[in-house]
């Protein structure tokens, strides 16, 4: 996977969670991101994703895909500001569908205002 790369929280040598970025297609990339504690979104893991997707790769949108089962993950995503744009039907399986989330760069609540635009 050697367009795979992330950026972990770490604390007190624990890793509280981590952003994982792949599949980089120019403007767009796919996000994949675990949270083990709820502090990490207070703790800077969503701007250093953020500013590296849209700042340093140059990207303006990101994708993820969830379970349309996981609605907690669903939740959390919007409340970051990501939207849901498709669903595949049986993406994860038979009778389990997958919702692809989107986050646009003009969307992006994590970085500065005027990065944003």
């Amino acid at each position: 996977m050697e367009d795979t790369c992330g950026i972990v929280y770490e604390h007190n040598n624990y890793r509280w969670g981590a952003f994982i970025m792949d599949n980089w297609q120019g403007t767009s990339c796919w996000g994949h991101w675990v949270i083990l504690k709820p502090m990490v979104l207070r703790r800077g893991l969503l701007e250093a994703a953020s500013d590296f997707i849209f700042n340093v790769r140059g990207c303006t949108v990101v994708y993820g895909m969830v379970s349309a089962k996981n609605t907690k993950a669903i939740k959390m995503d919007k409340r970051v500001g990501f939207a849901p744009v498709a669903t595949l039907p049986d993406a994860f399986n038979e009778g389990e569908d997958g919702v692809i989330m989107r986050l646009l760069k003009e969307d992006c609540k994590w970085l500065p205002k005027e990065e944003a635009a």
